[in-house]
């Protein structure tokens, strides 16, 4: 049984924040329940008392990811989407045990959802201002669906 002490630091564990730190240490693949409660010295289903499941730890991940993003749309939309990106960029970097997390989870939390939402309202307003031609599109697309298929590795000629 786990006394009052214990419901408090399990609580704390199972937020985002301090999963990160195992995340961190030992990689998103080692996350599990046995292992959290391991190592807060209880039994893995008492964790269930706090979350509903491991996908519940990891969605609370992806938000602290995209919640931390504190770039505002404002100004020329080159500029944001440039800053918007390195703000990602140096939340990954910072924590990136994370990154396979966020590349195939979708976001789905009230939190991440806000700052996606911010993203896509800034892109919309881009594109109705003449971001960029059907042509500039076309080679957009291709390129990516050449990099999907091919990678990207060096052409050669």
């Amino acid at each position: 049984m786990v006394d009052h002490v214990g419901r408090q630091k399990v609580a704390q564990i199972v937020q985002p924040p301090l999963v990160v730190g195992v995340v961190d240490r030992e990689g998103v693949q080692a996350l599990s329940t046995r292992k959290l409660g391991k190592a807060l010295g209880v039994e893995a289903m008492t964790l269930y008392y706090y979350v509903p499941n491991k996908d519940a730890v990891l969605d609370g991940l992806v938000e602290l990811v995209f919640s931390r993003v504190a770039v505002e749309p404002a100004g020329e939309w080159r500029a944001w989407v440039r800053a918007f990106a390195v703000s990602v960029r140096e939340q990954l970097l910072r924590h990136p045990g994370l990154m396979p997390v966020v590349a195939i989870r979708p976001v789905a939390t009230p939190g991440g959802l806000r700052t996606v939402e911010r993203a896509a309202g800034a892109l919309v307003e881009a594109v109705a201002a003449g971001l960029g031609t059907p042509a500039d599109h076309q080679d957009r697309f291709e390129f990516a669906l050449d990099a999907l298929l091919n990678g990207l590795a060096p052409r050669r000629p």
